[in-house]
Formats: C-alpha cells, sequence, structure tokens
C-alpha cells in the first residue's frame, strides 16, 4: 500500500459493503485506459504494471478503452478483484437502489463508478472459460504423481485428477487432467514439464457452469465446522449444500467420533440454523 488514501479507499470499500449487506458481487469487465501515468517509481504505462499483475493473479478481464488515463488503479484492482464474484453481464436481478461516486478529473465524459443494488430474482448460474490440460503418461514413477497434484493446487489449478487408461500395445498408463484460469495456463504447462515424464500436452478450452456458492460457519462443541451451500433466488439456503471435508476431518480427530458421524452432525447444525431450508 503506497500511501494513507488507499488504506482508507481498501477499509472504506469493505465497510460499505458490510453496512450495505452485500451477499456478493457482479463487476463488468475492467476499462484499461491508454498512455502513461506519473508514480512514485516514475513515468509508468497504463495499465500500471501492479494493476495488471493483481488482475493477471485473480484472471479479471480487461476492456481497452479509448481514455488516455488511468482507469483503473491497483488499489482499486485489489478491491474489485478481491470481492467481485464473477465479470461479465448482469445477471437477472430486481434492482432496488443505485450509487454513484465521482472523480476529480474530467475526461470530458462522466467519470463515474455505478454501483446497482438488488435482489436475484431466480437461481443464476455463472459463467466462465477454464483452461483444460491433459496429458496421457506410462512411465512415471507412480509416487510422483501425488507430489505433482499438490504442486499444481499449490500453482493455482482449479482442479486436478488422474484417469486409469490403456494406451498403445495395451500398456497401462495415467491421464493427466488439469483445469486452470487461461491466466495461469503457462505456469501449468511449465511445471508439468518439469515434474513429469511427458513430452506434450493437449489443450482445450471449457466453459465451466456454477451455481452461486456461499460459505457459513456452524459451531459445533469441538470448534467451528464451514458449510458451502447454493442460496435459491430469495437468498436463503438450497439443498444443495456440504461441510468442509478439512474442518470434519478436525473436529473427528479431536472428539474421536467416526468422520461420518462428523458430517452427520454438521449437517443437521446448518439445517437447524436455516429455518428456510428447502
Amino acid at each position: 500500500v503506497g500511501a494513507v488514501d488507499a488504506i482508507i479507499d481498501i477499509v472504506g470499500a469493505a465497510v460499505a459493503f458490510y453496512l450495505l449487506k452485500i451477499d456478493e458481487i457482479f463487476c463488468s469487465p475492467l476499462p484499461a485506459g491508454r498512455g502513461t501515468v506519473e508514480a512514485a517509481h516514475g513515468m509508468l504505462p497504463l495499465p500500471a504494471p501492479a494493476t495488471l499483475e493483481i488482475l493477471a493473479r485473480r484472471n479479471v478481464p480487461l476492456e481497452g478503452r479509448e481514455a488516455g488515463f488511468e482507469m483503473v488503479t491497483p488499489t482499486g484492482a485489489a478491491v474489485v478483484s478481491t470481492f467481485a464474484r464473477s465479470f461479465g453481464p448482469l445477471p437477472a436481478f430486481r434492482v432496488e437502489a443505485v450509487g454513484y461516486g465521482a472523480g476529480s478529473y474530467d475526461p470530458g465524459f462522466p467519470n463515474l463508478l455505478r454501483l446497482i443494488k438488488g435482489s436475484r430474482t431466480e437461481v443464476s448460474t455463472f459463467e466462465e472459460d477454464v483452461d483444460v490440460i491433459e496429458s496421457n503418461i506410462d512411465d512415471l514413477n507412480p509416487e510422483v504423481f501425488g507430489y505433482l497434484m499438490e504442486k499444481l493446487f499449490t500453482a493455482g489449478a482449479l482442479d486436478v485428477y488422474f484417469t486409469p487408461i490403456q494406451m498403445k500395445k495395451n500398456r497401462p498408463a495415467v491421464k493427466l487432467t488439469v483445469l486452470v484460469p487461461p491466466a495461469q495456463r503457462q505456469i501449468m504447462q511449465a511445471l508439468i514439464f518439469a515434474e513429469t515424464t511427458t513430452l506434450g500436452l493437449r489443450r482445450t478450452t471449457a466453459r465451466k457452469i456454477m451455481l452461486p456458492r456461499e460459505t457459513k460457519v456452524v459451531e459445533s462443541r469441538w470448534g467451528p465446522i464451514r458449510i458451502k451451500y447454493s442460496p435459491d433466488a430469495e437468498g436463503r439456503t438450497c439443498s444443495h449444500f456440504a461441510p468442509e471435508y478439512d474442518d470434519c476431518r478436525r473436529v473427528a480427530s479431536q472428539s474421536g467420533l467416526p468422520l461420518l458421524e462428523v458430517y452427520r452432525l454438521a449437517e443437521q447444525l446448518f439445517k437447524s440454523s436455516n429455518d428456510e431450508l428447502s
């Protein structure tokens, strides 16, 4: 953080979202201005390097604009990439309130940030592109696969899985499949080449379709357990929910209860805390 105003921006945004009781945030692709900007490090190209690094790590889309000034600052990029659930077209919702924030710079058109507050009219799905990287491997020490999976998840993979297959000459092999954000593609490819014996990869683009997701914490005698769930159109919980494995495993270890019993306990606590659960 470079200055006090950046701290104020970050804290102010968090407080505003809390006071407005915002459950989820959707954002349009961010506008990329052109030209240069004077910073503490000297003259920098736009978008600023720090801004691009933040957006790349969170897979946030940019749209080119002809405006010759900085339209997204590093602080703004950090705030929106952290709080926004997705970037793209507006989902279907009922408009309840509209707010505007105005910048002091006059670019020749309204320098405004608009926030629309509303509630969903139906259960919406969210879509995004993901890269699917695959490779058939028949000559790798099996012990390496577990290590590889950990490395890929740590590097930002969305999912990693192995499929047993039969290759030419009926040799048993493993098909490695990795789902990654497009911005992480090069990192994953380099990691697979470095950690495996494969000489080639296949890459395709797939469309990922998801229900909205929320997390709620229920309190057990042995500590908190997180529950992932998908709310319905009115923001209530629905039948799509699941306790977090890591939390249930911790409680099972501390209490001596069977893991399945801890799962049932977490589900009961979740249901009892939501009167409108369907």
